[in-house]
């Protein structure tokens, strides 16, 4: 796996973990983990649309999963800290 992806992946994951540990304290619900899974995709698909825009970028799917990836394992962690 390229730095680039492992980046994107842990950005992600610490941002569910943040999110959902957050929401955590507000409520002890599966809303913690949706609302860090739905922080951590969202900061994933933004970085691709400003790369999508950037002349000297471009939109990476690769780099989209591995944000994914990172939210989704970030926002399980979450619900158990």
């Amino acid at each position: 796996m390229k730095t680039d992806k492992i980046i994107h992946l842990v950005c992600c994951l610490i941002a569910a973990i943040l999110v959902a540990v957050l929401f955590g304290i507000i409520s002890s619900s599966y809303i913690s983990v949706l609302s860090g899974f739905v922080a951590a995709v969202s900061l994933a698909i933004g970085k691709e649309m400003g790369d999508y825009f950037n002349p000297n970028s471009k939109w990476d799917w690769y780099d989209l999963l591995a944000g994914v990836v990172g939210a989704l394992i970030g926002s399980q962690i979450g619900w158990f800290l």
